[in-house]
């Protein structure tokens, strides 16, 4: 019978108060389904991704040289206990002039089934015959359809390579090289960076020897893509390689000498038997001869994933992600558990009587606990349910679409993972569970003839304000009672402000997120970034294409002014970070580095010279570094040689890590002279950027050309926008429902004082508005110390979510504050709406038949 009795009384309560069911179930559903979500979207992209480059057998590393590679290069892979898998191919890049565009040819052998690097077929199929082509996906909105006539034309030499200059389009594909969905790398020829990749079939190109070979190593087969773990094993694995072909290089060099020494015997053996006249022959011994004699310069290089255009920026997409999850849904859920608790006190206070009638009728503490207790968890377990299903199903999908508009991504794979779905409920149970046992002890503890009275309402007394005469008696008679009302019932005032806060800190970080990552590429690429160009240089030109170089570019009309810079690539390593690469940019002429970079003080705007005592070096390196201006830091070049700099000055910078040092410094650190390898450009506005990337790369000094157009596209991450208006959107409804929430508890807690003054003669509007305005000082209030809150967990989510290579800017926007204060405030009005309406159908009689 009992058992019965309490279902009901449970089935009742939840008809009677399905509002704050509701509101109690919304919130643990808000609450759950953005902490499994978000938890969860992290995890699940780097699975996916991980899974798909498992699936598509992506190299580990690639091995390249400037002279090939050839069966004796294999010969050290064969049979290595390290390597799990190698693959030797032909790849070539061609400036088509037909087209316009710079591609990248690759074969494809219809007979290698497991090769590495498998392509993804979008549409149609892989050329398995001779005349066949297919194209990368990028190239669908060109025209370009199956069945079309695709034509190669290009210089003279690179021609010989093709066994056809037409081939038929028999698919569209991508490849898991390339999930930038834009860049496709650098060349050096043409514009200096490859428009898209093109596969035909193996018998259709013909090479002496092998443009690259893709490996993969056994260690790190299983292990996820983006882990520490798989990051360290693969710089064993680099240092591994190196040291397998440390004696290749002057091997090569022999064999290749051999080769050209076989070609010189037949040239000579040709003008022997007369089959060719000496001046052509001539020509083509010189040539050759100048081949030879730069072989002695040839390297071996060894590249890693991170060398794929978009692999390390998806990574660090991943990990931003991580780095919120880790921060913002702790917070989320402490507000969410914080109006359960106000909620649930309610509840109990209010069957305040029938508690105390059980009680008197013999029923145990336990028996009467028994219905609050599942009504939480009733409420708790529906809503972490629906939060799970909804959150790990939806968000993942959202984010995985969002940065589908950068990235090439495969469809993502939902997990549930038992972590944080245990997580999420016990944390949903304790919050609402947790609150009813611990008020209920309080209650129970008391008499059954007490219990079974109302609770009478709290004694006024007098507030600060009325011992401030002068002002209290300018307030009128509504001004008294609304600041008397505030302070008489302190602990509903202070979580009123404390709900609204939280919601408020969290549409401030939302927004300023958002506003930060606009910011930040716009202050790197318009402010700090003045260049518009660098040009790379070959190490080895000679004079007459130095000049030849120098009157291309000051007879273009778009050419401005230039700085000679040496540029290199440096490492700083320390004990508890992780090893960071870092571009060092020393300019030949060091007062006019100025109008090519800015370097200051990000605070003061102070701007910055370089000296001979010491580097100016980037904001988050200094950061990551520990290091501040006076401090000496440690730097490895390529060769893993240590030096010693000393800190200038740290510069205001965003995105990746520089160090800037004068000439002499420079001198005097590594005790070399300089040679200058790279350039910086400055060009007029509105130019051809294709035309002068043309124009320049046909020069031989020249080995690449970067815009910083393309660079800056290539860093705005856009895709965290739609990230940030999931988590605006996602605080927004909890700011709604812990609004609802408050101001019904509100409106319920003074039912009979409401009824009272409506008998009384208040109007309706007057009625809302005696409540209204006390909610709107605490809206007011709550948005003010929200904002406090909101600058302090942003800079603390600022400390968690930013990368190694990335520091977002500190400072958060008046905008923010602005925008999150006036959606709290439309949520208030909102909500009083709702109020208003339930007010007008108060029935008064009922409400004041209660005895106190």
């Amino acid at each position: 019978m009992r058992v019965k009795a309490h279902s009901k009384s449970i089935i009742r309560e939840i008809l009677s108060s399905k509002a704050r069911f509701i509101s109690i179930l919304a919130i643990i559903f808000l609450g759950v389904a953005f902490y499994s979500g978000i938890k969860s979207s992290g995890p699940d992209l780097e699975a996916s991704i991980s899974n798909f480059y498992r699936d598509s057998n992506l190299m580990d590393s690639k091995i390249v040289s400037d002279l090939g590679l050839n069966d004796n290069d294999l010969e050290l892979l064969k049979n290595d206990e390290n390597i799990l898998d190698y693959y030797p191919t032909h790849s070539l890049d061609v400036n088509l002039t037909n087209m316009n565009s710079v591609v990248k040819f690759i074969e494809y052998n219809p007979e290698d089934i497991n090769y590495i690097n498998k392509f993804t077929i979008v549409d149609g199929r892989l050329p398995q015959t001779s005349g066949e082509i297919a194209l990368d996906e990028k190239v669908l909105d060109e025209g370009l359809n199956i069945g079309d006539e695709y034509t190669i034309e290009s210089d003279k030499d690179t021609m010989g390579y093709f066994n056809s200059k037409t081939y038929k389009i028999v698919g569209f594909i991508k490849s898991p090289m390339y999930i930038d969905k834009e860049s496709r790398g650098s060349t050096t020829i043409g514009t200096g960076s490859i428009d898209y990749f093109a596969v035909i079939n193996s018998s259709d190109i013909s090479m002496d020897a092998y443009t690259e070979v893709y490996v993969r190593f056994k260690n790190v087969e299983n292990i996820d893509a983006y882990s520490d773990d798989y990051k360290d094993k693969m710089e064993e694995n680099i240092k591994y390689l190196k040291n397998l072909f440390a004696n290749r290089s002057i091997e090569r060099i022999e064999e290749v000498k051999l080769e050209f020494q076989q070609k010189f015997n037949e040239l000579y053996k040709e003008i022997e038997y007369g089959n060719q006249n000496l001046l052509d022959v001539g020509k083509e011994v010189e040539e050759q001869q100048s081949k030879l004699n730069d072989l002695d310069n040839s390297k071996y290089y060894f590249f890693d994933r991170d060398d794929n255009p978009g692999y390390s920026t998806y990574g660090d997409s991943i990990q931003s992600l991580d780095n919120i999850a880790a921060v913002f849904p702790v917070f989320f859920f402490l507000v969410a558990v914080l109006i359960c608790l106000t909620t649930m006190t309610r509840m109990v206070e209010e069957n305040r009587t029938e508690i105390g009638t059980l009680k008197a009728l013999g029923y145990s503490d336990l028996e009467i606990s028994k219905k609050f207790v599942i009504y939480a968890a009733l409420a708790s377990i529906v809503g972490s349910v629906l939060g799970i299903l909804v959150g790990s199903n939806g968000l993942p999908y959202i984010v995985n679409m969002a940065y589908g508009d950068m990235f090439n991504l495969p469809k993502v794979e939902i997990h549930y993972y038992t972590s944080y779905i245990v997580q999420s409920i016990l944390i949903s149970i304790l919050c609402t569970v947790g609150a009813s046992l611990f008020v209920l002890s309080a209650e129970l503890k008391e008499n059954p003839s007490n219990l079974m009275r109302v609770k009478a309402p709290k004694i006024g007394k007098k507030i600060l304000l009325e011992r401030i005469t002068p002002l209290w008696k300018r307030f009128n008679f509504n001004q008294k009672v609304t600041f008397r009302n505030l302070f008489r019932y302190k602990q509903r005032m202070i979580m009123t402000i404390l709900g609204i806060a939280g919601c408020m800190a969290m549409l401030v970080t939302g927004f300023s997120l958002n506003k930060s990552n606009n910011a930040m590429i716009e202050k790197q690429f318009n402010k700090l970034m003045k260049y518009d160009a660098i040009v790379v240089f070959n190490d080895d030109s000679s004079e007459e294409e130095d000049e030849n170089y120098n009157s291309t570019l000051t007879s273009l009309d778009e050419y401005e002014s230039s700085l000679d810079i040496h540029q290199e690539s440096i490492t700083f390593s320390k004990e508890g970070m992780n090893k960071q690469s870092a571009m060092m940019y020393v300019p030949k002429e060091v007062d006019e580095l100025n109008k090519y970079v800015s370097l200051n003080d990000r605070k003061t705007e102070i701007e910055y010279k370089l000296s001979n005592n010491g580097v100016i070096i980037s904001e988050k390196l200094a950061k990551l570094l520990n290091a501040s201006v006076g401090d000496f830091v440690t730097l490895k070049d390529s060769d893993e040689n240590s030096y010693e700099v000393r800190i200038d000055d740290i510069a205001e910078n965003y995105v990746s890590h520089y160090i800037y040092m004068s000439p002499e410094y420079y001198k005097e650190i590594f005790n070399k002279d300089i040679t200058y390898n790279a350039q910086f450009l400055n060009l007029k506005s509105d130019v051809n950027e294709e035309d002068i990337q043309t124009t320049i790369m046909e020069s031989d000094k020249v080995m690449n050309i970067t815009m910083m157009s393309k660079v800056r596209s290539s860093s705005n991450n856009s895709s965290l926008g739609l990230v940030m208006l999931v988590i605006i959107i996602a605080s927004g409804c909890l700011a709604f429902v812990v609004l609802y929430n408050l101001i019904n508890i509100n409106v319920s807690e003074r039912i009979r004082e409401l009824s009272t003054i409506k008998v009384l003669g208040f109007f309706d509007n007057e009625v809302t508005m005696y409540v209204f305005r006390e909610n709107i000082i605490l809206t007011l209030v709550g948005i003010l110390v929200g904002s406090f809150m909101g600058k302090i967990l942003y800079n603390f989510i600022l400390n968690t979510a930013e990368t190694d290579t990335m520091m977002m800017i500190p400072d958060v926007y008046m905008s923010s504050y602005v925008l999150s204060g006036l959606m709290t405030l439309l949520f208030a009005f909102l909500v009083m709406i709702m109020m208003h309406i339930k007010l007008k159908n108060i029935n008064m009689i009922d409400a004041l038949k209660s005895v106190e």
